[in-house]
């Protein structure tokens, strides 16, 4: 695999990789508003991968979805097929990564349960959902909602029972 080096470039491997995520609306910052905080641009950390890709693991299968206070990136990896997160001030070693999940809806799952367990409007959970092409946004809610084990790999390990009956 090549290091990504274009904008064009990520947006066409995302879109390889069939992974529903709409990259244009978060490079262009159009997102509802309880995730903006969460899901910022990545243009500012893709410049300094395309610059110095070896301060950056496994640089030729990282593909950057999105960042996070400037100091986080949350990305998919090609050939392990892992969604992560890395903090950039780990540096390029791989054992940093937090893996968040083996497919899309396991990744997404992580990111919503946290907005569920803190109340948010049923209406603007929704709207993250739809954006994020959620599916299986009511399972999650009663989960989080009669579960004292959805954080960290508990939304994840659930999602992954639910995409295994599929």
């Amino acid at each position: 695999m090549q290091v990504v080096q274009r904008q064009q470039e990520l947006f066409d491997a995302i879109r390889k990789e069939n992974i529903p995520l709409d990259i244009f609306a978060i490079w262009d910052e159009i997102l509802p508003d309880e995730i903006k905080h969460i899901c910022q641009s990545p243009d500012t950390l893709f410049s300094a991968f395309v610059k110095y890709p070896d301060a950056f693991p496994c640089a030729d299968e990282f593909l950057i979805l999105w960042q996070t206070n400037g100091d986080s990136i949350t990305a998919y990896l090609r050939a392990q097929k892992i969604y992560v997160r890395w903090h950039v001030e780990d540096g390029p070693l791989e054992s940093e990564f937090e893996i968040l999940g083996r497919s899309y809806q396991q990744l997404i799952a992580r990111l919503l349960a946290h907005k569920i367990s803190r109340g948010i409007d049923r209406r603007v959970l929704e709207d993250i959902s739809a954006f994020f092409r959620f599916e299986y946004l009511q399972e999650l809610t009663n989960y989080v909602q009669t579960s004292s084990d959805w954080e960290g790999d508990g939304s994840t390990t659930f999602i992954a029972s639910i995409e295994a009956q599929k």
